[in-house]
């Protein structure tokens, strides 16, 4: 009798987990469906190439800029080595749902970047990991970690596209 109770316990644990497994994948994540008629013609994809000029209202647009603290204060500073030194270029101030051409003396942060990566912006996440990959992108802060961490908490969830 026990050996049997047994049996149909894990037979009903059985079933319940192959429900909740149905569910999960079957249920819960349904493919989006394109709403539109099955006659549409997809239009291929076609990066946004950005420059200086327009540097500002492309970072402001941003998911990432958009969820920054009230509080925040990041600077972008590009910079070339055209003469075989670095010589520094546009600066500019980001801050909530803003970024302006400017100082980047008293930022939390200035983030720096060679300026050939400009045009290949509009791939944000992507071209943020090549220039880190290739020692062409840094970071400087007066902050503590600590204190960085705990002002930028609510960053976290991009700390993969900032390659972190």
């Amino acid at each position: 009798m026990g050996k049997m109770l047994l049996f149909v316990v894990g037979i009903i644990i059985g079933l319940l987990l192959a429900g909740g497994v149905y569910a999960y994948f079957f249920i819960y994540n349904k493919p989006v469906v394109n709403p539109s008629p099955s006659n549409h013609t997809s239009v291929p994809f076609k990066p946004v190439i950005v420059t200086k000029e327009t540097l500002p209202v492309y970072i402001q647009k941003q998911e990432m800029v958009k969820s920054l603290p009230d509080s925040a204060s990041i600077g972008l500073k590009l910079y070339n080595f055209n003469s075989g030194e670095r010589e520094w270029e546009e600066s500019y101030v980001i801050t909530k749902g803003k970024a302006v051409l400017g100082s980047v003396d008293s930022c939390d942060l200035v983030i720096l970047i060679h300026s050939k990566y400009v045009p290949a912006l509009g791939n944000f996440c992507p071209t943020i990991q090549k220039a880190k990959t290739n020692g062409d992108f840094g970071i400087e802060t007066n902050m503590s970690q600590t204190a960085l961490l705990w002002k930028y908490k609510g960053m976290m969830k991009y700390k993969d596209c900032l390659g972190m």
